[in-house]
């Protein structure tokens, strides 16, 4: 039986729908195989520090690229993997820009008022002070109230800007127009021709109409919330997003655990034990395609094709 050449195409574009970290690979193998660091120090000949490094993608602390691909592919060989893979999602992983460091600094302006309206103020608090000093002067010399001239002067040096208000001057009334005369019928008749015609009245089952299409349309909006199972019988990594590509499972599937996940489908799915783990989508169990196998890997969409 032959295999569909456009059905492959399919399935190894969703197999490289993304990547997982390097680190991850070799850690969810080595605890599926049930080795301790120490062992794999030792079957390296590399001191535990390196290991650890290398599983929790500390790249930086091992050194130079060349000698993080090295112990890769090696550690990728112990563990049965696929050394490619691996170096594979340590390129992925190297070629990710670094987040750009924004750096914010504080500006203070100080605001300083200006220098001519301080002196404006202070010329008009002098002259100010200066027509109250002679308008108390007068008072006490004449002994009565200053007269209305000495107070405009007080008020013209306190504000040279205002000036007496003027007198209101009178408003002339106009003469009553005439009634205009009462329309003529034949006026009458042409602007009720010219009138625009009532709005038809609809029906009070219309709005009914609206409203229930408008709520099923509503409903139909609603995304289908699908349900995916993983059965551990052996340890292994899971990474899980949903359709819409929102993360839903990043963690490593413990022995004898199951673990239930909801969404909207398809589902990109990546097992670092494949062997070990069972697949149930809506309470029916999923093979894993061969196309996704790669050793104990596996990268794979649940559903395979479009409903």
């Amino acid at each position: 039986m032959t295999e569909d050449p456009d059905k492959s195409d399919i399935e190894g574009q969703q197999v490289e729908a993304f990547d997982p970290l390097p680190g991850d690979l070799l850690l969810g193998a080595r605890r599926a195989r049930g080795m301790s660091v120490a062992k794999v120090a030792e079957s390296l000949n590399l001191d535990p520090s390196v290991i650890q490094a290398l599983e929790e993608n500390r790249f930086e602390a091992v050194g130079a690229p060349v000698f993080a691909r090295g112990h890769l592919r090696k550690y990728a060989r112990l563990l049965s993997l696929d050394p490619d893979d691996v170096i594979r999602a340590y390129d992925a992983m190297a070629a990710e820009p670094a987040p750009a460091k924004l750096e914010l600094t504080e500006a203070v302006e100080k605001v300083r008022p200006p220098a001519s309206g301080n002196k404006i103020l202070w010329l008009l608090g002098g002259l100010a002070m200066v027509a109250l000093g002679m308008v108390l002067w007068r008072i006490l010399l004449n002994g009565d109230a200053p007269p209305s001239e000495v107070r405009e002067e007080i008020v013209e040096a306190a504000d040279p800007e205002r000036r007496p208000i003027p007198p209101p001057t009178a408003v002339q009334v106009p003469e009553k127009a005439e009634p205009e005369a009462e329309p003529r019928p034949e006026a009458a008749a042409a602007s009720a021709e010219s009138a625009p015609a009532p709005a038809p009245q609809t029906s009070e089952s219309e709005p009914a109409t609206a409203a229930q299409a408008a709520a099923r349309s509503a409903t139909a909006a609603v995304p289908v919330r699908r349900e995916l199972v993983f059965t551990f019988e052996e340890d292994s990594w899971l990474d899980v997003r949903d359709g819409e590509g929102r993360r839903l499972a990043y963690e490593l599937g413990r022995r004898g655990t199951r673990r239930t996940i909801t969404g909207q489908a398809p589902f990109e799915i990546f097992l670092g034990n494949w062997p070990g783990v069972t697949v149930t989508f809506d309470g029916g169990q999923v093979p894993v395609p061969e196309a996704a196998r790669r050793g104990k890997t596996a990268r794979f969409s649940v559903p395979g094709g479009a409903e």
